[in-house]
């Protein structure tokens, strides 16, 4: 089952606190561990087919240079403030409350 499967048949399809709150759960509950490109591939299919994007892609190109960076391994908080961080240089997530715990 891909990521995208996945996350559209758990309903994260919005572009809100939803989705990000979702991925931001399924990437914890995975532990990170997803070291080849399906996980990338299907991220960046699901992120363009939401419109997770802005014109010149830099969001969904920035993502899979975090993801590769990490290799997909970090047990810790460091891959969520990245994402979460990036998000929100973006807009995307600004004022959204992530897992509880981190503000933006």
């Amino acid at each position: 089952m891909s990521l995208t499967t996945l996350l559209c048949d758990l309903g994260f399809r919005n572009r809100s606190m939803v989705f990000v709150l979702g991925l931001v759960t399924l990437l914890c509950d995975l532990g990170f561990r997803n070291e080849n490109m399906v996980f990338v591939l299907g991220l960046v299919t699901l992120l363009c087919d939401l419109e997770f994007r802005n014109e010149n892609m830099v969001f969904v190109l920035g993502l899979v240079t975090l993801l590769c960076d990490l290799g997909f391994r970090n047990e810790n908080m460091v891959f969520v403030l990245g994402l979460v961080t990036l998000l929100c240089d973006l807009g995307i997530v600004i004022g959204y409350r992530i897992c509880g715990v981190i503000w933006i």
